[in-house]
């Protein structure tokens, strides 16, 4: 694997994430996993003026899609398709198990990205346009 990809702030890949839906995801680094967690720590006082912390798993999650996820195709709602946007992606991040869980599974994993990418490009090379491939006789 070609570790430049690491130092590539832009990498995204276009993933095929339920039927006729695609996400473009970005890689989310060990690094920025940290400062989003703690990000998405809450600070409240308990009854003996102690400060206690404790993990919002749903504001974290909404930081990790609005870090990763950089648009997607055929979704609808209502008929209607529904465009990408942060505040769509916070909602499905919010209320979409599944999508959450994709998110979280694809955007730390910078080789299946890699693989994602590489899959999607191969589809969309000029053989998949309808080209016969070239004989070998």
């Amino acid at each position: 694997m070609d570790l430049n990809i690491l130092q590539q702030e832009d990498f995204t890949a276009r993933i095929s994430f339920v039927k006729g839906t695609f996400v473009t995801l970005g890689y989310v680094s060990p690094e920025e996993i940290s400062r989003l967690s703690q990000k998405a720590m809450t600070i409240s006082w308990d009854s003996s003026h102690r400060q206690v912390e404790k993990f919002d798993a749903t504001k974290f999650n909404r930081l990790l899609g609005r870090a990763s996820v950089k648009g997607w195709e055929g979704f609808t709602m209502k008929e209607k398709p529904y465009p990408y946007s942060p505040e769509n992606c916070d909602f499905l991040m919010a209320k979409w198990h599944d999508f959450a869980r994709f998110v979280n599974d694809m955007a730390v994993d910078v080789q299946r990205l890699v693989d994602a990418k590489e899959e999607d490009n191969a589809k969309n090379s000029g053989l998949t346009s309808g080209q016969e491939p070239i004989s070998q006789g």
